[in-house]
């Protein structure tokens, strides 16, 4: 991780700076600063409707700034479950979803229709 920037006296619970990550073991997601080492930035999170489960459950993928990659999957209508143990909850809204931290911060992500492709915009 590295910090680029960082505003004291920032106003709000998230403070105002600026950082990337390089993760090597990333292998998915968008690579806004070319492919060595997958470089991240803190705000890039990245939310997208993936292939159903063999059960034809609907699944999305959360990656996180740091590269960090999870699945959630609908176990029930309203019910979004990860498949590893992540305390973060994925909440579905009127036009998207809505990402509850364990820190009480929340990410916002609505749905946008390109096409024939659909995609969460933070």
């Amino acid at each position: 991780m590295v910090h680029d920037l960082q505003i004291w006296g920032a106003v709000g619970g998230v403070p105002m700076q600026w950082m990337r990550y390089g993760n090597s073991r990333a292998v998915s997601g968008a690579s806004n600063f070319g492919l060595a080492h997958y470089w991240r930035h803190n705000f890039q999170w990245e939310l997208a409707p993936t292939a159903n489960d063999a059960s034809g459950r609907s699944q999305v993928n959360l990656i996180y700034p740091d590269g960090a990659n999870f699945t959630f999957t609908e176990e029930s209508p309203g019910n979004w479950q990860c498949d590893l143990s992540l305390t973060d909850r994925l909440l579905p809204t009127t036009d998207g979803f809505v990402l509850l931290r364990n820190d009480s911060s929340r990410y916002f992500f609505r749905k946008v229709v390109s096409g024939n492709t659909s995609y969460y915009l933070m």
